[in-house]
């Protein structure tokens, strides 16, 4: 603890009370929510905390120095404050959860080496939903006081790191008016966790011993299913879900695939040597977007596909199932049914194909959690997985690892929906406006690639150039979607249901992507499974939508 603060506690607390709580804290009220219990670390003169109270948040005040407490129990005497001794990273003193955690000019305080502890420290006290936020003096050393470097990119990797989401990131002057002096606000959201699955994924992530990028690998898999294939999941009646083992198979070898052909040796590289088999040397042959749902393989890839596929099988279930386990101990997935054999001359991807490796239960809690924050979860995945790659081969830089654990999405292309609208016998109305299309149309991505990468039929839907374009990156609302149903449903039958050799791979593709609840080969079981994930999107991920 710095001794200015007990040797000028009066002089110091008159400067914070200066300046009022709403101008020094605008940077972040606006995502200030309902009230409940706040945490102030480093309370000083009591001034934010005392705004609260005033609010009406229940305040527990932490501050180290006895005279900064006394000081501020005396300027705030009517404020119902509960005040308490304490600093970072321990905060032995304070217990619970609280919906609002700040840190005003505290963390340049914590030297850098105890940071990490800091801050998951912070992340165990805060509630599910909760707002985290730390402002940052940058400037020189005052005479008693110590401020250590601040990184300006530090707390969103540690926000990353634990799958939170950075809600605000403002630079700022001084509300004092020095002209060495700025600051920086970050303002950090937990995700709801309403049965605790996020922070059973976060345990695993950042706290589970591992020697091998394995159980990453294996969340990662999943996470893909949850968040682009839901199509493929079978829940349970008891809230777990299953998976077809195909999918997560398929799923590990394209993440697996850049790996196992770096220039870089590969145990170094990933922290692992059972994937150098010869049975995955086959991935080499093949793109990163043949790796998916509904892919077909003809007569001289089936069987070596089939092969890796079974053996990428038995060593998730030999190794991170067996060994990712809840704070008991118990495995929190299982493996179920064993794979059936593989008799044909083509191995076509399809849904009902990829159960045909069996089923792995995934618990409810955790399922919940990977659909509901698959957007904060992944780069968590992604910098844990960079982590311990960099402890095997320290010579890889982060923009490296970044590179290797790039999903390679697939390639956005309309080429073959344009030839399709061109060659129509009949006129192809606009999907949106419902007028006939000119030779200038454009195909539109319904559920836009930019904010969730997909290439199949059912999103490619035909479009006039001037609403293409001012739909853009937004996904239709609810009400344009119902009203262009009928369009829609038409141009899915005539362009690929009515059409053999495009008839299965809509299927394949829509079963695979969408919740289909029903029958697959009918459009508005199609449609229905449209509809529920622009839903999911718009809530998850937050997606602008358009309506002309």
């Amino acid at each position: 603890m710095n001794p200015a603060y007990d040797e000028q506690a009066p002089k110091l607390a008159a400067h914070y009370e200066q300046t009022a709580f709403e101008a020094v804290h605008r940077d972040w009220l606006g995502h200030l929510g309902e009230r409940g219990r706040a945490l102030d670390v480093g309370a000083g003169s009591g001034r934010d905390a005392a705004a609260l109270a005033a609010r009406g948040w229940q305040v527990v005040a932490v501050e180290p120095s006895a005279a900064m407490r006394a000081e501020g129990q005396r300027l705030h005497r009517d404020a119902v404050i509960d005040w308490r001794p304490g600093h970072l990273p321990a905060l032995a003193e304070v217990g619970g959860r609280f919906d609002l955690i700040l840190l005003n000019a505290v963390w340049m305080h914590v030297p850098p080496a105890a940071r990490a502890a800091a801050f998951d420290r912070l992340v165990n006290l805060l509630a599910p939903g909760g707002l985290l936020v730390i402002t940052v003096r940058y400037g020189p050393d005052l005479p008693g006081r110590t401020f250590f470097p601040v990184p300006a990119d530090e707390l969103a990797g540690f926000a990353q790191r634990y799958a939170l989401g950075v809600v605000a990131d403002e630079a700022s002057p001084d509300r004092l008016g020095r002209d060495d002096v700025h600051w920086r606000t970050v303002a950090i959201r937990a995700g709801h966790d309403p049965d605790g699955g996020l922070a059973l994924l976060r345990q695993v992530i950042v706290h589970d011993a591992k020697s091998s990028t394995y159980k990453l690998a294996l969340l990662r898999s999943v996470l893909r299913i949850a968040d682009g294939q839901r199509g493929l999941v079978q829940p349970l009646p008891d809230g777990d879900v299953l998976v077809p083992m195909g999918a997560v198979a398929l799923n590990w070898l394209r993440q697996f695939r850049p790996l196992l052909f770096t220039d870089r040796p590969y145990k170094q590289a990933t922290g692992g040597s059972a994937m150098r088999q010869p049975v995955f040397q086959v991935l080499g042959g093949l793109a990163a977007d043949e790796l998916r749902p509904g892919a077909r393989f003809e007569a001289g890839w089936a069987g070596p596909v089939d092969a890796a596929l079974r053996a990428a099988r038995a060593l998730i279930l030999k190794n991170p199932v067996t060994y990712t386990t809840g704070p008991d101990g118990t495995p929190l997935f299982r493996g179920e049914g064993r794979p059936e054999r593989f008799t044909g001359a083509a191995l076509a991807l399809h849904p009902g194909a990829l159960w045909m490796y069996g089923r792995l239960r995934v618990p409810g809690a955790l399922w919940r959690a990977m659909t509901e924050h698959a957007a904060w979860v992944e780069p968590a995945l992604e910098l844990e997985w960079s982590r311990l790659m960099q402890a095997y081969d320290p010579a890889l830089t982060l923009d490296e690892c970044a590179r290797l654990l790039a999903w390679a999405d697939p390639e956005r292309s309309t080429q073959a929906v344009r030839a399709l609208v061109q060659t129509s016998p009949a006129p192809v109305p606009c999907v949106w406006t419902g007028r006939p299309l000119t030779d200038d149309f454009q195909v539109d991505h319904c559920v836009p690639f930019a904010r969730w990468p997909n290439n199949d039929l059912w999103n490619l839907l035909p479009a006039s150039k001037a609403a293409n374009q001012a739909k853009r990156d937004r996904l239709p609302s609810a009400d344009l979607l119902q009203a262009a149903r009928p369009r829609i449903e038409a141009w899915w039958t005539q362009a690929y249901l009515s059409a053999p050799g495009r008839r299965g791979q809509f299927l394949a593709e829509a079963a695979g992507a969408l919740p289909v609840l029903g029958d697959p080969e009918r459009p508005g079981a199609v449609f229905a499974g449209l509809t529920a994930l622009r839903h999911r999107l718009r809530a998850a991920h937050q997606l602008a939508e358009w309506a002309p």
